[in-house]
């Protein structure tokens, strides 16, 4: 690789497309200037924190506003939203999707309770099995 001047600059190990559509070169010279960094999705990185964030936010079915929560809680000194700016303020302002969520489980309860099905519980200990004696036990 050559600079415009004619000199030769560096051998390029890597090409990256900026914002600006330019593509640069990353060559064995700035290496020591580089930095590692990971990456993870949102349900991954729940629970864990890190001293810089950055969040790209784009359109999705996936965005609402517990995501990004999650997502900005775990930032503990700089978090950098980047992306879709109406994408995110949507995301906010909607309800979680959790809350548009559908299950039988409550409907399943229910019947089952009403139902002349007996309740059980699994047991490991001897001491939940005497705490727990006047329940039915699951057959081993």
């Amino acid at each position: 690789m050559s600079r415009e001047s004619g000199a030769i600059q560096g051998f390029a190990i890597a090409w990256v497309e900026w914002d600006d559509g330019e593509k640069r070169p990353i060559t064995t010279e700035l290496l020591p200037f580089l930095e590692l960094a990971y990456a993870l999705t949102v349900p991954k990185a729940q629970g864990s924190q890190w001293p810089i964030v950055i969040v790209p936010i784009t359109a999705s079915r996936l965005l609402d506003r517990s995501l990004l929560y999650t997502a900005v809680t775990r930032a503990q000194h700089k978090l950098l939203l980047l992306g879709d700016e109406p994408a995110a303020r949507m995301a906010v302002s909607r309800p979680p999707k959790s809350k548009r969520r559908h299950t039988a489980l409550r409907h399943q309860s229910l019947s089952r309770t009403n139902a002349t099905h007996h309740s059980f519980i699994i047991t490991t200990s001897t001491i939940a099995r005497e705490e727990c004696s006047n329940l039915p036990r699951y057959p081993a």
